[in-house]
């Protein structure tokens, strides 16, 4: 609890919990982004091309580790830590699989999705968020 003269920051979101460092680099990739393309023309892509561009940062880094070489974790067009591209693609798709739940290629990779969870006796078809964001599957009543 804090005393009279102190605000009270209990219950607050941690913004001082993100890295000056990280943040900077994050935002430093969305500013040659904007330059690169327009201003929030990520808002306009499909989805599918943010998860393939995260997973090309995701394994650049994972390459980076397994080869113990520092240099393959910076992007080659950006200079720019591949992790910061990660988190791009991370928040991109935070809010475009939200807006375009409805979006075919959304829709039929949700499907794909629940269907190999659905072959391997993981989901429960009453009890499924991605069944009901999908409206079901095809031929199941």
């Amino acid at each position: 609890m804090a005393t009279k003269r102190e605000k009270d920051t209990t219950d607050k979101i941690r913004f001082d919990l993100i890295g000056a460092e990280f943040d900077y680099e994050f935002a430093e990739v969305l500013t040659k982004g904007a330059a690169k393309y327009e201003e929030n023309a990520w808002r306009s892509n499909k989805v599918k091309h943010y998860i393939a561009a995260a997973r090309r940062h995701l394994n650049a880094i994972q390459e980076a580790i397994e080869t113990n070489d520092e240099s393959k974790l910076y992007d080659y067009e950006t200079g720019n830590h591949h992790s910061a591209h990660l988190a791009c693609n991370a928040m991109f798709l935070y809010y475009l699989a939200g807006l375009k739940i409805s979006d075919k290629d959304v829709r039929s990779e949700l499907k794909r999705a629940y269907i190999r969870e659905q072959t391997t006796g993981m989901m429960n078809m009453i009890d499924n968020p991605i069944a009901e964001a999908i409206g079901g599957i095809p031929g199941k009543d």
